[in-house]
């Protein structure tokens, strides 16, 4: 149940996107929501929304590294591996799959849009970590917190008309996918060794109490 509702109902809903923008086209819905929120977007919001992202990015590097220095001075080095593997695997492929599908983004942006790798990126570190403590009490915080950091900095990138959603929703698909997959081996390849059990046996190091 856990493989498809992670890993298998990302993959389908991801390619269901991937089809209507292969051709660079933009699907209707796509197009509606990408108007609707650029209201948003008129002056002077655009300069509060891009300090928005920009502290945004800053702060999730800054807590991205700071977990992994954590885990690694609490000796928990398959964490590390997880965490890092999770972010560095999605860093990887932002530009393939950004080559693939070459799509012009809606505003005057730089590069490819689909999929958003700022959204893939943001999307890998929050369920990176929700793995790592789901066996702790801080679960459903950051679970909540996460999911309210994805949806607004999807939203802040499409109003800043970096992307489209779907090209945010392509990211997190991936995301998503990712870390699904990674999650099976930490719990039973041999890389990663159980994870899973390791987790629960420190779930008081994670916790908070």
């Amino acid at each position: 149940m856990f493989f498809l509702a992670g890993f298998v109902g990302p993959l389908v809903l991801f390619a269901a996107v991937a089809s209507q923008v292969t051709d660079g086209s933009v699907p209707g819905w796509d197009g509606s929501l990408t108007r609707l929120l650029s209201k948003f977007g008129e002056p002077p919001v655009p300069t509060g929304t891009q300090r928005l992202v920009d502290n945004s990015t800053v702060l999730g590097a800054i807590l991205f590294i700071g977990l992994l220095l954590v885990l690694a001075a609490r000796k928990r080095f398959r964490d590390v591996l997880f965490v890092a593997a999770a972010v560095g695997g999605v860093a990887i492929f932002d530009p393939l799959f950004k080559s693939a599908f070459a799509r012009q983004p809606p505003g005057d942006a730089e590069g490819f849009s689909f999929p958003s790798g700022s959204a893939m990126a943001s999307m890998a570190i929050v369920a990176a970590v929700a793995f790592v403590v789901w066996s702790t009490r801080a679960r459903w915080l950051v679970v909540l917190s996460g999911a309210a950091f994805v949806v607004a900095f999807g939203a802040a990138i499409v109003i800043l008309r970096w992307h489209y959603p779907s090209d945010v929703i392509g990211g997190w698909c991936v995301a998503v996918a990712w870390v699904s997959a990674l999650s099976v081996l930490a719990r039973r390849g041999p890389a990663f060794g159980t994870l899973s059990q390791r987790n629960r046996g420190n779930a008081v190091d994670v916790g908070g109490g």
